[in-house]
């Protein structure tokens, strides 16, 4: 296996969109017929009925990596009872202090000394400007959103482990979770009086959710040729520590194709379309509640969301494209080569 760096000049959009992915799959050995969306006749249901027998295979992780299940009833959110005993809640002191807290525009997550495999998202109801039952909605409709997709399409990671609760938050909690937390968003401006983001006092909504262990590159909508030569350079770095280099071709490809059919039948996804990728291949989907309304009253319906569905996908075959150029560069320009002749 050679890495190949960007292989001259980019290859245009015209030219990429011209370029069947099926063919290009095909051409480096990456077709996989039991999933591939666009084969004849392979409608969602036909793929999940097929995902316990044939296609198991294709979804087989590797042993030494030990995956938590997406979501049962019996693990509890507040307690330490689930998971054979072992202590799951969410105190002071047990929670990772780190060297920064990973947080967005509307939550952080917090892994839990007790259990590196697990945290907490946590979302302000006082900073959101919303109610905490409002916001305890919403979490529970991106669970149950969540559970939907993995019901109709098959495995989805989206590592929501349990049910919302809320919490109120004591001086020591509010001061661990500030510890190396950063001021994201607008509302944090110092100039706005907020030089911590969390509060003794106030109303927290917290949620359970799977720890993804190993490095992550975010795979998002990409829009132009600079864009995409940045995305190009990210996963030729993001790559080189990629051990097995055909076993990640594939388990991306099954992840791509996957992903096209998410954004088909679910056009809201490709509102702020965005996964994290890891060094196996697999893909994990964040941030679904970009799906709901925000009072959490149901499915958001925003105008332009299947046009925005659309771009999402044709930049998926640019992101798609990018990793192929750089697992397999020179296979890859033969192809793109014969479409440009064509």
């Amino acid at each position: 296996w050679h890495r190949h760096a960007l292989l001259g000049a980019t290859c245009t959009a015209a030219v990429v969109l011209s370029l069947s992915q099926v063919a290009l799959r095909e051409a480096l050995g990456l077709l996989l017929p039991v999933w591939d969306s666009e084969a004849p006749g392979r409608t969602p249901k036909d793929l999940a009925a097929r995902k316990e027998s044939q296609g198991r295979q294709l979804l087989e992780v590797p042993g030494d990596v030990e995956v938590v299940p997406s979501f049962s009833p019996e693990m509890s959110t507040s307690s330490g009872e689930d998971n054979g005993g072992e202590d799951e809640s969410f105190r002071p002191d047990n929670i990772v202090l780190q060297d920064l807290v990973p947080c967005g525009n509307t939550k952080c997550f917090y892994p839990l000394k007790s259990n590196p495999q697990v945290g907490f998202l946590v979302w302000d109801a006082e900073y959101l400007r919303r109610s905490v039952d409002t916001v305890l909605k919403k979490c529970q409709a991106t669970l149950d959103f969540a559970q939907s997709l993995e019901e109709r399409y098959g495995p989805i990671n989206h590592y929501l482990l349990g049910n919302p609760i809320s919490l109120t938050l004591s001086s020591e909690h509010a001061s661990v979770m500030n510890e190396n937390c950063p001021f994201t968003g607008s509302r944090f401006k110092p100039e706005h009086g907020n030089r911590t983001r969390y509060h003794p006092g106030h109303e927290v909504v917290v949620q359970k959710s799977q720890r993804i262990a190993g490095s992550t590159i975010v795979v998002k909508a990409y829009r132009g040729e600079k864009l995409y030569n940045y995305f190009q350079e990210q996963i030729n770095e993001f790559l080189s520590s990629v051990s097995d280099p055909t076993s990640f071709a594939r388990r991306f490809t099954e992840n791509i194709i996957r992903t096209r059919r998410l954004l088909h039948e679910e056009i809201c996804l490709g509102q702020d379309f965005q996964v994290l990728l890891d060094s196996r291949g697999e893909f994990y989907h964040i941030d679904l509640d970009r799906c709901i309304e925000k009072d959490g009253s149901g499915k958001r319906k925003k105008s332009g969301a299947k046009l925005k569905a659309e771009k999402s996908l044709e930049d998926l075959d640019q992101i798609e494209l990018a990793v192929y150029r750089t697992l397999f560069g020179s296979a890859v320009s033969a192809v793109v080569a014969v479409a440009e002749e064509g």
